[in-house]
């Protein structure tokens, strides 16, 4: 294992080096330079490298879409943590007959805790993906079973 050193010139590139080589700027040709960090590894020495003389303008709009990126990656987790915590409602709702009501859910959605919709939309939704049928003016039966 070697000693990997991040050196920066006194022209502001940073270049790396192998400890005890000779340390001359790849840009200007400088042997004034000052050692900024030791790495264990190439690898590790070659991100800092390309990190340290990235234009900081083009290091700030990167970081945007990194995080950017990273939030949509989570959004799907959350709603499908939301789409579980419905389903459950709907089947706590869900009479031994088989039968799901707009009272029984509401009932079961307030007594989950669960906020930010109705038993209607809930209902509704399952309709439109065809997991339940209307039975009656406020009844409605599974067509397939959810877990």
């Amino acid at each position: 294992m070697g000693r990997w050193s991040l050196n920066r010139c006194e022209c502001g590139h940073s270049y790396g080096t192998m400890g005890g080589s000779d340390s001359r700027c790849l840009r200007c040709g400088s042997t004034k330079s000052r050692e900024v960090r030791i790495f264990d590894d190439p690898q590790s020495l070659s991100e800092a490298v390309a990190a340290s003389n990235m234009p900081k303008e083009i290091a700030d709009e990167l970081e945007k879409r990194i995080s950017s990126y990273n939030l949509r990656l989570q959004k799907p987790h959350s709603a499908e943590s939301h789409s579980s915590q419905h389903v459950a409602a709907m089947m706590d709702a869900t009479g031994d007959d088989g039968q799901l009501t707009l009272s029984s859910l509401s009932r079961s959605l307030e007594r989950m805790d669960i906020h930010g919709t109705t038993a209607e939309k809930l209902i509704g939704q399952a309709e439109f993906e065809g997991r339940l049928i209307r039975e009656g003016q406020d009844t409605w039966s599974w067509l397939q079973q959810s877990s």
